[in-house]
């Protein structure tokens, strides 16, 4: 996300329609970021960001090695550390001082990781390597999430000079080895992203290395032009042609193009970076064109110049101002949240970005001041996630029992005997059972983990608003059933044993305090390993199958001693998603015999399979469903699809 040249520096004149380009790329990614659904394209707004900074630097290199014989590396990393480090140690000074005053304490250790990360400019490989991410998704997320892509220019800009240099001194001032260089290192980018993505889609988005071929591209275009002979008018009026083309394209690919779409792995990531690259050409053009014209917009001018501070601030203010901070959604809350991000970049870019980049400082001074505004910076990140706990189950709220009250006047009563969700068959789906049904249903409890936790919002709106009250009892982290969850290698989970020891306290204080008349219980923690005193059980062996069934049996006990029913929402296997290409179906599959032969024993407890709403056909499940993206990691369901699912599901839960 550089800025363009300065004008006339080594003969590289200011180009105002990359400008216009840059603001374009920075409108996408923010647009993408505020959830809006037809701008699912927008994170391509990134790669744009990277085509331009692959033209952008090696010009710069290309020209200055032209006109003086060398590449001044110290200069190079002076201009960049005054244009990039100032709003970013600042950008980090911020998020110290809200973790001081706001964050809680599971999100501390996050946070700092984070922090030091983008202080180091690895946050991409961080993202990569976290452990952590179940959680991340699901409470409140990283403000410096969308880091890991300056963090991949950062390390261009550390290596790419040295590269530039040695390459063209080995040619003798001639640019084919750094040529042959880049297509070999496009294409060997391209190669491994594509392989990634079948392996591990996060590490493909992430890598450094999967992600060098966009600004490679824009290498390769650099050199192209340096090298080009003065075009003809009929050279001229193609290349305009095209980028008119290639511009219109990038727009669609906003809007359409999907991040979890492999297509984009596989070969796509490269074929919007030629795009890109077609409309810079155009737009550099020494003729006038649509292209030019179009982004040669003094405001598009204004906001590209500021577009590295609106990109730095923009996440930051999604992830803070919530609707429930804020109090407002939609389109006010987007209107606030474009606002601070506008705000806090201009105050920025006035009073800390162009001061000292337009300061006159020696170079041995900038070496001395920057490792010592870095270490400053460090300091206060430690300081301000002083107290950072790896429990995300640390607050006592994440324990408490949430009671949402009808927006209507009455509870409708329920007569009706449950039955399976109409597309499903008597192959595909798990049969609901039911005996006695109070008369009138008037209260539904929620129990669960944080797959739960992702229809809670829903499902409050659609049964309060239908004339129950709603009781959300569901904690992250835990399954309904008890029993010490470990990894595979046996370790136990930092919040295991307050799973054991606090969740069944909340049952009971569900059924003592408000004796609810229905209890939907969705989980998927029951496909944990688990330990039993000393002994290791692996799910799905004989010995965990016989644990878990006692288990549940032990909850049924508790949940119905007062008379609920208890309803059981069916899991599907998970999703290919980001996070992993090819989910094994196996476990939840097999979870889901156990709850049918739970169903068996308890004349109180139903089931309603949710595989023919979220997974027709069976596995692999469809990452979409009715042009919807379910569940964004292959577990958790999104806002929109929740409020879908929930609708899917309101008559059959009114009928249990």
């Amino acid at each position: 996300m550089a800025t363009t040249a300065s004008p006339g520096r080594h003969g590289f004149a200011y180009q105002p329609a990359l400008d216009g380009l840059r603001a374009v790329a920075v409108i996408a990614v923010i647009l993408y970021h505020l959830d809006l659904e037809w701008m699912s394209g927008g994170f391509l707004g990134v790669d744009t960001f990277f085509v331009l900074s692959g033209y952008l630097i090696t010009s710069l290199l290309l020209v200055e090695y032209e006109t003086t014989g060398t590449v001044s590396l110290r200069d190079f990393w002076v201009r960049r550390a005054k244009r990039l480090l100032p709003a970013a140690l600042l950008l980090l000074l911020v998020v110290a001082v809200y973790s001081w005053a706001v964050a809680p304490t599971d999100r501390l250790g996050t946070i700092r990781g984070d922090s030091l990360a983008t202080l180091a400019y690895v946050a991409n490989w961080r993202f990569i390597l976290d452990d952590a991410s179940y959680f991340e998704l699901w409470s409140e997320a990283s403000p410096l999430r969308h880091m890991w892509s300056l963090a991949i220019e950062e390390q261009f800009y550390v290596l790419w000079p040295l590269i530039v240099l040695g390459l063209l001194r080995a040619g003798r001032g001639r640019p084919t080895a750094l040529t042959i260089s880049c297509l070999l290192g496009t294409a060997g980018s391209v190669v491994l992203m594509a392989v990634l993505a079948d392996v591990d889609r996060s590490r493909a988005y992430f890598g450094t290395d999967t992600r060098a071929h966009t600004i490679l591209v824009g290498a390769l275009l650099a050199i192209l032009l340096r090298r080009a002979p003065t075009p003809s008018a009929t050279a001229t009026r193609a290349v305009h042609a095209a980028g008119a083309a290639a511009i219109v394209l990038v727009g669609v690919a906003f809007v359409i193009v999907d991040d979890a779409d492999i297509a984009f792995y596989r070969g796509g990531s490269l074929a919007f970076s030629v795009l890109v690259a077609v409309v810079i050409t155009a737009g550099v053009s020494n003729h006038s064109s649509l292209v030019a014209s179009l982004l040669d917009r003094s405001a598009l001018r204004w906001i590209g110049q500021i577009s590295y501070g609106l990109y730095l601030w923009h996440w930051p203010m999604i992830v803070w101002l919530t609707p429930e901070r804020v109090g407002t959604d939609g389109f006010g809350l987007d209107t606030i949240r474009v606002v601070a991000t506008f705000a806090c970049t201009i105050v920025s870019y006035r009073m800390v970005e162009q001061p000292i980049r337009h300061r006159r400082t020696r170079p041995s001074r900038v070496a001395r001041v920057v490792p010592a505004a870095m270490a400053i910076t460090a300091v206060a990140v430690v300081a301000g996630t002083a107290g950072a706990t790896t429990n995300p189950l640390d607050q006592e709220a994440d324990f408490e029992i949430a009671v949402a009250t009808p927006t209507t006047t009455a509870a409708p009563t329920t007569t009706a005997t449950p039955e399976s969700t109409p597309d499903a068959t008597a192959d595909d789906a798990i049969a609901t059972t039911s005996t006695t049904i109070p008369e009138r249903v008037e209260s539904i409890a929620l129990i669960g983990d944080s797959v739960a936790g992702s229809l809670a919002p829903a499902m409050s709106e659609a049964l309060t608003g239908a004339g129950y009250v709603f009781l959300d009892a569901h904690v992250h982290g835990c399954g309904v059933a008890s029993g010490l969850t470990v990894t595979e290698t046996g370790e136990r989970f930092p919040w295991s044993e307050e799973c054991v020891e606090r969740v069944p306290t909340v049952h009971e204080r569900l059924v003592d305090d408000h004796d609810p008349d229905l209890i939907v219980w969705h989980s998927t923690w029951e496909t944990a390993d688990r330990l039993i005193g000393d002994t290791f059980l692996e799910f799905g062996t004989g010995p965990h199958d016989a644990a878990l069934a006692e288990e549940i049996d032990t909850v049924m006990r508790r949940l119905t001693r007062r008379g609920a029913r208890v309803v059981i929402l069916v899991a599907p296997p998970n999703a290919p998603s980001a996070f992993l290409a090819e989910p094994d179906p196996t476990d939840m599959l097999h979870l889901a015999t156990q709850l049918e032969a739970a169903a068996m024993r308890f004349d109180e407890l139903s089931l309603i399979d949710l595989n023919p709403i979220v997974c027709p056909g069976g596995p692999p499940c469809p990452e979409q469903v009715d042009d919807l993206t379910l569940r964004p990691d292959g577990g958790h369901y999104s806002n929109d699809a929740a409020v879908w699912l929930v609708a899917e599901l309101l008559d059959d839960l009114a009928s249990s």
